[in-house]
């Protein structure tokens, strides 16, 4: 029958980043933002109750697992999550040892993550709440520039937006 390729598929990221154990974390925060993000996402394993880690968005690590899962579309979770985080920081490129970057479609094994050095931009964050925006115009406005500045760094259109833990408390783009 030969190898099937689906026209659409739909990938789920959270709007920042948690991880359980050890290993590299590139855009690994630590301090008062970290706790703040683990709180208000409950970022806790749900067997354990042990904290998970928290970072920043990791944009080569984003646009890796899209290519590697063939997904062409995204839905973006827990930006409620970055209410009332004044300034948020993103990883755009990852830089090796050497100081060069790293080519785009290199394999991020332990190895490579483990030695390299994120290229950042600064996001100016928002303090209004999310829980009652249906609409993706009414949500503010540096939220939405976040969410169309991740979209148009990765190249996949991001077609929802998550802005409460309730199942249905997500936008559709």
């Amino acid at each position: 029958m030969g190898v099937y390729r689906p026209d659409r598929v739909i990938g789920v990221a959270k709007a920042y980043l948690t991880r359980v154990g050890g290993g590299p974390f590139p855009t690994e925060l630590i301090g008062p933002v970290a706790e703040q993000l683990r709180e208000r996402g409950n970022e806790y394993g749900s067997t354990t109750g042990r904290p998970r880690r928290v970072g920043w968005l990791d944009l080569p690590a984003l646009s890796y697992a899209c290519r590697m899962g063939g997904i062409t579309e995204l839905v973006l979770t827990k930006l409620d999550v970055l209410t009332g985080v004044d300034k948020m920081v993103v990883c755009t490129e990852y830089f090796g040892g050497d100081g060069h970057a790293l080519y785009p479609q290199q394999t991020l094994t332990t190895d490579v993550l483990e030695n390299v050095m994120g290229q950042f931009y600064d996001v100016p964050g928002w303090n209004e709440p999310l829980d009652k925006c249906t609409r993706f115009d009414q949500l503010p406005f540096n939220a939405q520039r976040y969410v169309k500045r991740i979209e148009a760094l990765l190249g996949i259109p991001i077609v929802g937006v998550g802005v409460g833990p309730d199942r249905d408390a997500i936008i559709w783009t």
